[in-house]
């Protein structure tokens, strides 16, 4: 495969310029961006799994192309090669999953930035539908995120969010992320691989690179805070998410459950969001690292200072009698099942 390294970043400059040349164009109020054709640069870090020539071919296919891909590599190995200019790789130095997407977008050329995981992949769709929310934000730089799909590694669903996540319209952000509103159906909120947002955002409200775990998350709620930015949902499942056991997502460490805790309890959530948080998110975590102890400490934590719904609390009591694969294959049955049409 050619190399896309210093061809890539040549013609991702050229775009840009052609775009900023672009003078009958408008311009999105309050920012520097042509707000007709606002460039894309996408952000993948990797840490080398073999599915992340899937990531970066669903993110050159997308019917709104973006103008470069940058592989941010944690790893001494040789980097990727690609075969399509736009494609580069970046050296990733280990310093972890937000270090590595900063870095990109540092480097990126784009207006906008998108960032995916190296194990996850985007419908063709994704950077245009985005794009078109941003363009008809009230704010002067949003961030737009959207739905998830659940994947196993063989690509099998595992859970299709519906719109709402079953909750009012206008819900706030901390609900559609972190309350469980049925057994069946939770927000479908996806994390970073679903985030598209200003360049120069990033670069103002950087993810906080200390962060091993949430730090997603974190952004979001931060950003949703900005009276420039805030954060808008599409309400559609954009991006094939894939499920990794405990342990082996960069972005799920082991022994995360104690990092997740942490954060549930510095995020200021109210005490229903909190006590769904923990059951749901902290909880299974534990569960999953084979820390039944800790687990039902978290779930005691829920109730006594949070205020858990119905639905979480039958999630985590489920947990604990069903293995999740159990769980994951009666959840894809029940979805088939329940969203076949009748007639």
């Amino acid at each position: 495969m050619a190399d896309g390294g210093r061809g890539g970043r040549a013609a991702a400059l050229a775009a840009r310029a052609a775009v900023a040349t672009a003078g009958a164009a408008p311009r999105r109020p309050g920012t520097g961006m042509t707000a007709a054709a606002p460039t894309v640069s996408v952000v993948i870090p990797t840490v080398g799994r073999d599915t992340l020539g899937r990531a970066v071919a669903a993110a050159l296919a997308q019917s709104r192309p973006p103008v470069e891909v940058l592989v941010v590599v944690d790893g001494d190995g040789p980097p990727p090669t690609f075969a399509d200019p736009r494609a580069r790789a970046l050296p990733g130095h280990g310093a972890g999953p937000a270090a590595m997407r900063m870095t990109g977008a540092r480097a990126a050329v784009g207006d906008l930035v998108a960032f995916c995981d190296d194990d996850d992949e985007w419908l063709p769709s994704k950077l245009s539908q985005q794009v078109a929310a941003y363009q008809a934000a009230p704010t002067r730089r949003p961030a737009v995120i959207s739905l998830c799909r659940d994947v196993d590694a063989a690509g099998r669903t595992l859970f299709e969010p519906v719109p709402g996540g079953g909750l009012p319209a206008g819900a706030p952000l901390p609900h559609r992320l972190f309350r469980r509103c049925s057994l069946r159906q939770r927000t479908g909120l996806g994390g970073s691989s679903t985030i598209l947002c200003d360049r120069e955002l990033l670069l103002a409200e950087p993810l906080r690179e200390d962060l091993a775990l949430h730090e997603d998350w974190e952004w979001l709620l931060r950003v949703d805070r900005r009276p420039d930015a805030g954060v808008v949902i599409v309400e559609a499942p954009l991006v094939r998410y894939r499920v990794n056991p405990p342990g082996t997502s960069a972005g799920s460490p082991a022994d995360g459950w104690r990092r997740s805790v942490a954060f549930a309890h510095a995020a200021g959530l109210d005490r229903r969001t909190l006590g769904d948080f923990l059951l749901t998110v902290s909880g299974p975590m534990a569960v999953a690292d084979g820390q039944l102890g800790p687990a039902l400490r978290i779930a005691r934590d829920a109730v006594l200072r949070g205020r858990p719904g119905l639905p979480a609390l039958s999630t985590f009591a489920l947990l604990l009698v069903l293995p999740a694969p159990v769980r994951w294959r009666l959840g894809s049955w029940a979805s088939r099942l329940l969203d076949r049409p009748t007639g």
